[in-house]
């Protein structure tokens, strides 16, 4: 009978505990569910679309580097494939497959932590995580690089630190094979791999671990490497992609000479001329690399008050993670100051420094490229709850030496505070975080409520400018006709169901590039023209980073109305706006005005304004109720 009785405690325990992780992950799941409503709802305009279009473009039979030049890393462009070959030419797809891949790393997140911290570490680290990663402030509409990558680091630290605390080779395995693959959506997903030396090397100076058993950890990691991304060399070798990886360009930079001599793959050398021209153009238009030409534009005076304006608005995960590091360093210091100390170092404190570490990597990385975008914070937000488990831990581990009253009352606490902190990011912020000033008495911006409405009104049908032009393409034009937009709007191909005349169908550094990469671009924006005959095009006029100068127009207007196609008069204007661009902004930017004058000319000989006459214009340029900022050409 007392046997029986035993055996109900125990069933009763365990139904507890299972009911308690229910009841968190339910929790965590809300803001992640929220988010992804958000993202499902809304096509993403920019960075979605590009990946999206690639994607299809390839799918269809275009050579990488020779047909298409992604802008997308082969990890977010294989993605987006993916997505696209299973749910159709939109984003919905490569959304839906962003969001299994979240949802494994926020679960192996909260797992790997409950089995080392315990439950209630897991619960408010992996809420956190869930909160920041789908919150609209910074994740945009979805399906951008950083979104991918940072579920496929969280996967990998889980697994690796579920291997430390299990010993079981397959986490080891499986963690190699996501860390592997997460620098293939952006150079920046080293910053867990980072972690993972700085720890292995701790390990060793502080003997943890042997030299052999880390050998074995490394030789683990590395064979889950070779078996999950290795098949990504195996596909760009067999597909003859003009596609590089982030191994290699890492390599790149410490030696230099490491690519001039790589062998050619066969399926490359056939296409010849095509391929030194293509690979010309490639240099041609790369002039100095993205970080560099971001720098000369954008200097760090300019960029420090933005990364600091969105430190404190992420300032849990990061607060979480900063007090972790104090915590770990008295615990290591009273450790190593006195040999008689009964403070023995557990496993939580040692992955403190795997954690913290890879915190502190991406903390840093936000200032390598001095462009402000709201994704490159994503990373850091999810490292910062993961770090900061440690404090939690110390927190609830002392609060159950005291009792459960202080159990319960170190939870209520910690929820306090974690509500204080996410509910301005889901209400929304009063001030933009890139030029600091205020939306305007009472007006809130990029929160979880603000993007929900946007959600359910454009599940009504009330759609977007760029959503309209590429309606207005698609049901104007046949499946097989092809257009171009320029700018940075390559949604509007999504929306368009249509493909580009052009190899590179979407453009976002014309202010930061050489006047003679854009001449040469519009001498080729010319010629495909004249080739494919497209029946629209549209110049999107998005005014991009730099946003201190007005937007590379293909037609010209003034507050009177768009320029008259009369030679004299364009070169009156021509002229004079040359002189206001170099003397307002740079020299430079009116040589790049300037390298658009024939490309200028063409489409005014060659095009006509649709709808012309319901634009109004004022000093930024001319507006639309029905296309807005942007202008559609029709071919004459």
């Amino acid at each position: 009978m007392l046997g029986k009785m035993k055996n109900l405690k125990n069933i009763d325990k365990y139904m507890a505990i299972s009911l308690r992780d229910i009841v968190f992950i339910i929790i965590i799941l809300v803001p992640f569910i929220l988010g992804k409503y958000c993202e499902f709802n809304i096509p993403g305009p920019f960075d979605s679309g590009s990946n999206v279009y690639s994607a299809k473009h390839i799918l269809e039979g275009a050579q990488i580097g020779i047909e298409e030049d992604p802008s997308a890393q082969v990890g977010t462009l294989l993605m987006n494939m993916l997505g696209v070959q299973l749910f159709g030419f939109n984003d919905l797809g490569p959304k839906i497959v962003q969001g299994f891949f979240q949802l494994i790393g926020l679960g192996l997140m909260y797992y790997s932590i409950r089995r080392v911290f315990g439950v209630l570490p897991a619960f408010f680290s992996a809420f956190a995580a869930g909160f920041f990663i789908s919150a609209p402030l910074i994740a945009k509409y979805g399906n951008v690089k950083e979104q991918f990558m940072t579920a496929f680091m969280l996967a990998g630290i889980a697994l690796f630190v579920l291997y430390l605390k299990t010993d079981k080779r397959i986490f080891a395995v499986l963690a190699g094979g996501f860390l592997g693959w997460a620098p293939l959506f952006k150079i920046t997903g080293f910053s867990a791999i980072g972690a993972l030396a700085v720890f292995f090397l701790s390990s060793l100076i502080f003997r943890w671990k042997t030299f052999k058993q880390l050998l074995t950890h490394g030789a683990l990691l590395l064979a889950g490497f070779l078996i999950f991304a290795g098949p990504v060399w195996i596909w760009i070798n067999a597909s003859g992609a003009q596609i590089s990886t982030p191994y290699k360009s890492a390599l790149v930079r410490v030696m230099p000479d490491f690519g001039s001599d790589s062998p050619v793959p066969e399926k490359q050398k056939s296409a010849g001329d095509v391929d030194k021209q293509a690979e010309a153009e490639k240099k041609e238009e790369s002039a100095g690399s993205y970080v560099e030409r971001t720098r000369k534009t954008r200097s760090y005076s300019e960029h420090a008050p933005v990364v600091f304006r969105y430190y404190g608005l992420l300032i849990l995960p990061i607060g979480l993670a900063a007090v972790s590091i104090i915590l770990a360093k008295i615990r290591f210091l009273r450790a190593w100051l006195s040999k008689k100390s009964s403070i023995e170092l557990s496993l939580p404190d040692k992955l403190t420094v795997l954690l913290v570490c890879w915190w502190l990597l991406d903390m840093a990385l936000v200032w390598v490229s001095t462009r402000p975008y709201e994704q490159y914070y994503i990373p850091l937000t999810a490292s910062g709850a993961f770090a900061g488990a440690y404090v939690l831990y110390r927190i609830f581990e002392w609060c159950r030496g005291k009792g459960r009253k202080f159990t319960v009352g170190g939870f209520a606490a910690s929820a306090a505070v974690f509500w204080i902190f996410c509910s301005p990011i889901f209400a929304g912020i009063s001030q933009s975080p890139y030029s600091g000033k205020s939306y305007g008495e009472g007006v809130k911006r990029k929160g979880y409520i603000q993007r929900m409405e946007q959600a359910s009104t454009h599940r009504q049908g009330r759609i977007a400018p760029w959503e309209i032009v590429g309606l207005f393409i698609k049901n104007n034009t046949s499946p097989d006709q092809r257009t171009y937009v320029w700018g940075w709007y390559p949604g509007i191909y999504v929306k368009a169901q249509r493909l580009s005349v052009c190899k590179k169908a979407f453009q976002s550094d014309m202010h930061t590039l050489p006047a003679s990469t854009l001449e040469k671009m519009a001498d080729n924006f010319i010629r495909q023209f004249e080739k494919h005959k497209p029946k629209y095009i549209v110049d999107s006029r998005k005014r991009h980073f730099p946003h201190d100068r007005p937007p590379l127009e293909f037609w010209p207007s003034t507050p009177k109305g768009f320029l008259p196609a009369n030679e004299r008069a364009v070169q009156s204007y021509e002229k004079a706006y040359s002189n206001v661009l170099a003397e307002r902004i740079e020299p430079e930017e009116a040589e790049r005005f300037e390298a658009f004058s024939q490309l200028r000319e063409y489409i005014r000989e060659n095009y006509q304004i649709v709808d012309k006459d319901g634009y109004k214009f004022t000093n930024t340029g001319p507006r639309s109720k029905r296309f807005g900022q942007m202008v559609v050409f029709r071919r004459k």
